[in-house]
């Protein structure tokens, strides 16, 4: 059985079909890193519909975005941040997530 996966990004109060991790950055690196750990590999798809913005620079924002988050997930030291998201504490999880995924 095959899913069918959408991608976009919204303001929370009306679909406005931003392109991915433009208001729920971290949002989308989650969503993105359970993908893998689930072993997803098959259709993601775009449900973007930009009206204000280049339809085709729109489209691949979202490949971009997407292939640079998964490339970067896929190389996360995947055992120590598992550790880290059973856990408590939230400071901890967080240095490693600036270090990891915002490369601060």
């Amino acid at each position: 059985f095959r899913y069918y996966i959408h991608i976009n990004d919204n303001n929370g109060q009306w679909d406005w079909d931003y392109f991915v991790g433009t208001k729920h950055f971290l949002d989308y690196v989650e969503f993105l890193y359970y993908l893998q750990e689930y072993n997803y590999n098959d259709y993601i798809t775009s449900d973007t519909s930009p009206t204000r913005w280049d339809i085709k620079g729109t489209f691949e924002a979202n490949t971009r975005i997407t292939n640079k988050l998964c490339k970067l997930l896929s190389n996360l030291n995947r055992k120590e941040f598992n550790k880290l998201i059973s856990g408590e504490d939230y400071l901890k999880t967080w240095k490693f997530i600036e270090k990891n995924i915002f490369s601060l």
